[in-house]
């Protein structure tokens, strides 16, 4: 598919169809683009490494066929929303600019520790990471994430104790820390006064279910 003639083209939309190959390393390098959309393909092959020029600030392929590492992609100043779930992507948590509003890269294979680096994505809205094969311990970092309304990071292999701080998200609507190797007790659950689905299911959690639960 030859793309590198659409310079001004600005919104890309082809969801849905039955679109297989691999993603033109053109696309990502196009001056004017600034939406792609190519989930519920059967798009294969890896992220391409053209993505680093990308220019926009959206990107959804999931629901694909894609493969591999993603690569660094820290300095892309304008992307918010980035969508790979439910491919078969590997490796550690990419590396990922700081406006970040929309992540998900749920349903993959990568590994490796959740970076500290997350808490700076002050801006997010949504952050689901459910599963992957994440490992060690849940950071300390969700004092930063006032904004947060989404976040999930069921079936995986972490560990340790539930962060204090993700209790005090008051905005948290949905929390999944299911299927997961938590330890500790839930004594701060009570101040999560939004949230309407938590999942706290096959941990190892002790202690009592507090009375806030029920106030």
């Amino acid at each position: 598919m030859e793309l590198s003639h659409l310079t001004s083209l600005s919104f890309l939309s082809m969801e849905r169809n039955k679109l297989g190959g691999t993603i033109p390393t053109s696309l990502p390098t196009l001056s004017s683009l600034q939406i792609i959309f190519l989930a519920s393909n059967r798009i294969g092959g890896t992220f391409p490494q053209e993505f680093k020029f990308f220019r926009g600030d959206t990107i959804t392929i999931s629901q694909n066929n894609l493969h591999g590492t993603i690569p660094s992609l820290s300095h892309l100043s304008s992307l918010t929303d980035f969508d790979l779930t439910q491919n078969q992507l590997s490796g550690t948590f990419p590396q990922l600019p700081t406006g970040i509003r929309q992540l998900d890269l749920s349903e993959n294979d990568f590994s490796g520790t959740i970076p500290s680096l997350l808490g700076s994505f002050v801006n997010a809205t949504q952050i689901l990471l459910h599963e992957n094969r994440f490992r060690g311990t849940l950071p300390n970092m969700f004092q930063q994430l006032s904004h947060l309304i989404y976040f999930a990071v069921n079936k995986n292999q972490l560990t340790g104790t539930i962060p204090s701080t993700i209790w005090s998200v008051s905005s948290l609507i949905m929390l999944g820390l299911g299927s997961n190797n938590f330890a500790g007790t839930v004594d701060g659950i009570g101040q999560l006064s939004a949230t309407q689905g938590l999942s706290l299911e096959r941990n190892q959690l002790s202690g009592t279910i507090p009375n806030e639960i029920g106030k």
